[in-house]
């Protein structure tokens, strides 16, 4: 039998909980909201670990994803915002 094991996505809960933990991670000075060091401190990590980045993240990358991102537009990525990044990524996988 030749059975395909399906990856699921993860739920709502799930994704507050990967939410928090990077949260708990990057956020150095816990105000709730990633600042542009916490922000390429997470972005060069996490891109370099899939080989998305060889070295440093390049200032177009970050304006990149902070124009993405950031919805209230204060240069900063909230808990919200940083959720509906994790919800966009699921949806191309």
């Amino acid at each position: 039998m030749n059975k395909q094991i399906k990856a699921q996505k993860p739920n709502n809960r799930q994704l507050k909980a990967a939410d928090d933990l990077l949260f708990i991670k990057y956020d150095k000075d816990h105000n709730g909201a990633l600042d542009y060091q916490e922000v390429v401190s997470l972005m060069n990590e996490n891109f370099r670990k899939r080989g998305l980045v060889k070295d440093e993240v390049t200032a177009m990358e970050f304006e990149h994803f902070m124009e993405k991102a950031d919805q209230n537009k204060d240069g900063k990525i909230d808990k919200d915002e940083m959720y509906l990044v994790l919800q966009k990524i699921l949806q191309v996988l």
